[in-house]
């Protein structure tokens, strides 16, 4: 795009005279992420008012997940649709329940609590606790933001400015994914890597943020293969795990493995002492066996591809399992005392330098 071009888009985008998916243009972000696209529905609320709510009751209407739920519903409270605000607070009570509020970005978080701030002004205190900052810190800013849109369109209609037609930005959406099995040492990191990505708006994918009710998981599993980034929790229950493994599978399949993930190995995962490590390799031996004997003790082996099928998914399992904890050991992964005493600085340090180097390519 010529510098004037983007000049004049932008002053559109400021001014609220562009529609949601030239927004999504304009952020530089992929419309085929439900998440990120119900992010930018705030903003669209706030340009368009009252004209953004047909659209956004249809987003409504199609949301699969809760956090893209809440978004959305904040998006109408500000767009002034004030009859959802029952089941704006529902949803909101849900997600904190569910899906840890602190983690969210500050900006997501700032939306939110904007629109709580319009349908319930009375419960300051419940919504600082939630959001983990001050609330009339995020006022202040959404303020700014408004007396900014003001004073901008009052410029331009003053002087009856004319601007040309946007022009369509496409850019990939960085992703960076995290595959780790759920509950004891490994989600407590996750948890806060999340919060430390959070932080500089990169856009942290997890299955429990990701994937909504009824979502499909194995869908998930394999977009998560493709990914470019993707940090890895290595633990004991990783390693014998049907879904984690899948997961490896899928990412060892796509190629590039080595330059495409970030290991963290826990105290629990016994890949440095050969008996030890040999021990994953006898574990999915025996999971292939119990599931071959049951297999054989079918009279009909009709209708039985699935199963076949998850019986070849072990086995690659199994032929992998030496290769990629060999792998492991041999990498310097530090440990996770030593992430934690350097504030995850040089995962940090070393996913933002293959962003860069991925840029250039």
């Amino acid at each position: 795009m010529a510098q004037g071009q983007e000049t004049e888009a932008h002053t559109l985008y400021n001014l609220g005279l562009l529609g949601f998916d030239e927004i999504i243009w304009m952020e530089g972000i992929t419309s085929d992420s439900y998440i990120v696209r119900a992010s930018v529905a705030p903003v669209y609320a706030r340009r368009l008012g009252p004209a953004a709510i047909p659209k956004l009751l249809q987003m409504d209407r199609e949301a699969s997940h809760e956090l893209e739920k809440v978004l959305i519903l904040s998006a109408l409270v500000v767009a002034g649709h004030t009859s959802i605000k029952e089941e704006f607070l529902a949803a909101v009570y849900k997600i904190n329940n569910d899906t840890c509020f602190r983690m969210l970005r500050i900006t997501w978080k700032r939306e939110i609590v904007f629109a709580l701030h319009l349908v319930e002004k009375a419960h300051f205190e419940i919504w600082e606790k939630m959001a983990g900052v001050k609330m009339q810190q995020l006022l202040h800013e959404i303020t700014e933001i408004e007396n900014s849109l003001k004073e901008q369109k009052e410029i331009v209609m003053n002087h009856n400015a004319s601007v040309a037609p946007p022009v369509k930005i496409v850019q990939s959406d960085k992703e960076i994914f995290i595959s780790y099995s759920w509950g004891g040492e490994s989600e407590k990191i996750v948890e806060t890597v999340c919060g430390k990505f959070a932080d500089m708006e990169l856009n942290i994918i997890r299955d429990k943020i990701a994937l909504g009710y009824k979502g499909n998981i194995k869908e998930f599993m394999e977009r998560l293969g493709r990914g470019k980034f993707v940090i890895v929790i290595i633990s004991d229950k990783y390693l014998k795990s049907e879904n984690c493994m899948f997961e490896m599978l899928q990412l060892k399949n796509r190629g590039d493995f080595y330059k495409r993930i970030f290991p963290i190995v826990l105290d629990d995962a016994a890949i440095y002492k050969e008996q030890k490590r040999l021990d994953y390799i006898i574990y999915w031996d025996k999971e292939i066996k119990k599931l071959n004997k049951k297999h054989k003790e079918l009279n009909d082996f009709a209708n039985t591809h699935l199963a076949v099928e998850k019986l070849g998914q072990y086995r690659d399992i199994r032929r992998i399992i030496d290769e990629i904890t060999d792998m492991f050991r041999g990498m310097n992964t530090l440990t996770p005392v030593m992430h934690h005493n350097d504030d995850f600085s040089e995962l940090i340090n070393a996913i933002n330098n293959a962003m860069k180097q991925d840029g250039r390519t």
